[in-house]
């Protein structure tokens, strides 16, 4: 090849690079750019997302405990309930039994 002909095919490309290829490979920068920006929202999105799961998780433990403490209390309050109720039936008995004892005791006054 001469030394002219390398110098047409060499314009020729440049040419054709800046009028062609050039402006194609700037949008496509474009849309890399503004893909790279979507993404970084997204992630943004995702932290936030992971954040509230993050204190739902640690809000959801501290329900669970909670409703723990208040299970044991209640077998507590029942256990105590079953005995207070035991301890009145036993006192009615009793007092049924004073109730005999005084009427007999009434009865043998009178007679």
């Amino acid at each position: 090849m001469s030394e002219n002909v390398k110098k047409a095919v060499a314009e020729a490309l440049g040419v054709f690079y800046r009028d062609h290829l050039e402006p194609r490979f700037d949008r496509i920068e474009g849309k890399l750019v503004e893909h790279d920006e979507r993404f970084r929202d997204l992630l943004g999105h995702f932290d936030q997302l992971y954040q509230r799961i993050t204190r739902l998780e640690d809000e959801y433990q501290a329900i669970v405990q909670s409703l723990r403490r208040i299970e044991t209390l209640l077998v507590g309050e029942q256990t105590k309930r079953e005995l207070l109720e035991r301890r009145i039936e036993e006192l009615k008995l009793q007092v049924g039994e004073l109730q005999l004892k005084i009427t007999d005791l009434e009865q043998r006054i009178q007679e």
